[in-house]
């Protein structure tokens, strides 16, 4: 009996470990393409606290300013403030910045 139950244990784990490791849900080092210094970042495509579509490639010729942060993030939060100072000091038509929420529901947090 005790054979059996040993038995199950790890046909769950194998399995469980197996499933996990097959996932499709998270790119794998195949289908990332990495970039280097003066390539183009790769378009992306996001929605804004209003629901408009935001894509990278719309903002080509500007300077872009990248962000990811989150609520559960101190230094994050910390460093807002900071954040639109610059936002508002070189803010204009050559200049934008992206604030990206990295957490699964942003739009109700933001």
């Amino acid at each position: 009996m005790n054979r059996l139950i040993l038995i199950v244990v790890i046909v769950l784990v194998g399995g469980s470990v197996y499933l996990v490791a097959t996932s499709s849900s998270r790119p794998s080092y195949e289908t990332v393409k990495l970039v280097a210094i003066g390539d183009l970042a790769p378009d992306f495509q996001l929605e804004d606290t209003k629901g408009n579509k935001v894509s990278l490639s719309d903002l080509r010729g500007k300077i872009v300013m990248v962000n990811f942060w989150a609520t559960w993030c101190p230094p994050c939060i910390e460093e807002m403030p900071s954040m639109e100072r610059l936002n508002e000091v070189i803010a204009g038509d050559d200049f934008v910045m992206l604030a990206i929420n990295t957490e699964e529901n942003g739009r109700s947090v933001v």
